[in-house]
């Protein structure tokens, strides 16, 4: 940093003669035909997000690219001091402006690209005496119309972390950005308490309803993929449904619970397609002031409902995996029958519902239900990282862990079992195989999006203040990036994953044969006579009950006669 100090003064004074003698600015170039574009050959500008430009289209009216890397290169010490992460990709997109074959005009740089790299920048050059060059006023860029951003991403990646000097000095001058709403100057009446509210270090300063760190691209394909995953997990949901329907007898205790999990997320994608068929701005916006984010308890009667069909199944959901793996660790660890485990179904059912209605009856109560700027649902915890931790991570870490420690018991006791039957020479011990194979595949699939879920929770807590920080406060926050957009993206994908999962435990012969019959509406008693034969011979019938006679003799021979098979 010393040599960029000491070479800083003869780097402005060039910088001032590049802005007082070069071409002037013009932005309104439209050529009327596709342009000629050549490979970015600028040094500065190589590896910026594009790799083609034109000098046709230059603002500056530069006919080559070494016309580009003299008066370019002025402001190269300035890159290099790392006075804003943004002067790159801006000065970039003035001097080799990106070219496109189907675009005929020059895409001048966002002016928000502008405006961060003159915050950064103009000081320093101010304390060699040296103004901003007024051929790169930020004014003469665009807003909200069609701009080149394609840095954004670089901004990203190359952003150098400033000194804990400049760091908080900059976070000591914090301004509400103009991507975000300044409560204390809107002409609305808004409340006192309103105006004390605190987004990313700066009070009186509220999150407007769509995400400033979106583009319109990425928010179009967000909303199309969760769209998407919400309709496949509601037509596989049906399908378990459906199934059950036509052939209750296969979803005896333990496995049972799948079915009650499949519901809850049939009413999950139910709550995501109601906020595509109403629209975000009905949801996550203030039900009073539709341009702002719905603070707690202000949002519409569609954010309360989409809510409650989120959360409360998402919770629901997450206790009838504990209730699932609760009862395999019944059925294989403690011994019990499936009569045995259903008798007690009645607890489960108060567990599984009660505890969830409880958790958002208290988040109502107490008006904490926001707007999720990013999927355009309600949710809690958008407005407070303590929220979030209470309601959602906490209790969705204790589900995980305790269905995760129920399912190693099982499986141990599983292995145990298979273990003995092999020693005695059972035939029955490829079926047992199936079954631990069966659950391994289910649990693998219900456990790993569930655990990513869980630490894209703990991501979005740990760096969402930063991120609106960074809005308003320069080099203070995190910037969100790459990393930040796929966690944004793996939220609803791995929620929608753990829906599906429920349905591959129904892929078999037995549910497309279950399927034909009802499609080719088959006689009751055939059917019956089918479904019996199906049920005397099933994967989970006899090898179990058969090994428990083996080991526990004494306490299976007084319960054997009034037992049936305990999984189907």
């Amino acid at each position: 940093m010393k040599i960029h100090t000491f070479l800083l003064p003869f780097s402005t004074l060039a910088y001032q003669i590049g802005a007082q003698f070069g071409s002037p600015y013009d932005g309104d170039i439209d050529l009327g035909r596709p342009p000629k574009c050549e490979e970015i050959k600028v040094p500065m500008c190589q590896g910026i997000g594009y790799n083609y430009t034109s000098m046709e289209i230059s603002p500056f009216h530069l006919q080559t690219q070494m016309e580009v890397i003299a008066e370019a290169h002025q402001f190269y010490v300035l890159v290099q001091k790392g006075c804003s992460a943004e002067l790159r990709p801006f000065l970039c997109g003035m001097y080799t402006p990106v070219c496109m074959p189907d675009y005929h005009k020059f895409l001048p740089p966002c002016r928000f690209l502008c405006e961060r790299a003159r915050a950064g920048c103009e000081p320093i050059m101010n304390e060699h005496g040296f103004e901003w060059p007024e051929k790169m006023n930020c004014e003469l860029l665009p807003e909200n119309q069609l701009c080149n951003d394609f840095g954004r991403k670089e901004i990203e990646l190359s952003a150098q972390i400033p000194s804990t000097d400049s760091r908080s000095s900059s976070c000591r001058n914090c301004q509400c950005s103009r991507h975000l709403i300044d409560l204390s100057k809107s002409s609305q009446n808004f409340e006192a308490d309103l105006r004390a509210w605190t987004t990313g270090g700066v009070s009186g300063c509220a999150r407007t309803c769509q995400s400033p760190f979106l583009t319109q691209d990425e928010r179009r394909f967000l909303d199309s993929w969760v769209l998407s995953g919400a309709v496949i997990v509601a037509i596989a949901t049906v399908i378990v449904l459906g199934t059950f329907c036509l052939d209750p007898q296969r979803f005896s205790y333990p496995e049972r619970p799948i079915l009650y999990l499949s519901l809850c997320y049939l009413f999950i994608a139910a709550g995501y397609i109601l906020r595509y068929s109403v629209g975000s701005d009905s949801i996550s916006c203030d039900a009073a002031h539709p341009e702002r984010l719905a603070l707690p308890g202000r949002g519409t009667a569609y954010c309360n409902l989409v809510f409650v069909l989120t959360y409360y199944f998402g919770m629901a959901s997450s206790i009838w995996w504990v209730m699932l793996t609760f009862a395999w660790f019944l059925a294989a660890g403690m011994k019990w029958s499936c009569e045995a485990i259903s008798n007690y179904s009645s607890y489960m059912h108060a567990v599984a519902w009660t505890i969830p209605a409880l958790q958002t009856i208290l988040i109502m109560v107490t008006n904490q239900v926001d707007g999720d700027p990013f999927l355009g649902i309600c949710s809690v915890g958008n407005n407070n990282i303590e929220q979030m931790h209470t309601f959602i991570l906490a209790p969705l870490v204790v589900y995980l862990s305790a269905g995760g420690l129920f399912l190693i018991v099982g499986f141990f006791s599983l292995f145990r079992i298979r273990n003995t039957m092999k020693k005695q020479q059972d035939r029955e011990t490829k079926k047992l195989e199936k079954l631990i194979i069966k659950i391994a595949i289910f649990s693998v699939l219900y456990m790993i999006p569930a655990s990513i879920q869980v630490f894209c929770y703990f991501y979005e807590s740990e760096f969402r203040e930063a991120w609106e920080k960074e809005l308003n406060c320069h080099n203070c926050g995190s910037r969100f990036d790459e990393t930040s957009y796929l966690i944004i993206f793996l939220k609803p994908a791995m929620s929608f994953l753990v829906g599906i999962a429920a349905a591959t435990w129904i892929c078999c012969d037995k549910t497309l044969r279950t399927w034909k019959r009802m499609c080719c509406r088959q006689s009751p008693a055939a059917l019956s006579t089918t479904t019996t034969s199906t049920l005397s011979n099933s994967t989970f019938s006899q090898p179990l009950n058969r090994h428990y006679e083996f080991e526990y003799t004494d306490y299976y021979a007084q319960a054997t006669s009034a037992r049936q098979p305990f999984l189907s």
